[in-house]
């Protein structure tokens, strides 16, 4: 069973960022998919969920064209 992330509406995160974020945090994937109206809905995690989720799909760290910092754990 995949746990479902967490979710806002992006206003939510706008008027109260602190405590939008904080939903994420407890939540098993680490993410809050934020839900916009008249746009395309988006999904805020943080960087070290994506590395991990990537690193575990792929095998390796290498994201391709996609910019990222060098990772603290390598």
């Amino acid at each position: 069973m995949t746990a479902m992330p967490a979710e806002a509406n992006f206003s939510e995160l706008i008027q109260k960022p602190k405590d939008t974020v904080a939903r994420m945090q407890v939540n098993a994937r680490r993410g809050l998919l934020l839900r916009r109206r008249d746009e395309e809905d988006l999904y805020l995690t943080t960087a070290a969920a994506l590395h991990a989720t990537f690193t575990q799909d792929h095998g390796e760290s290498d994201f391709g064209d996609v910019p990222m910092p060098p990772w603290e754990g390598e």
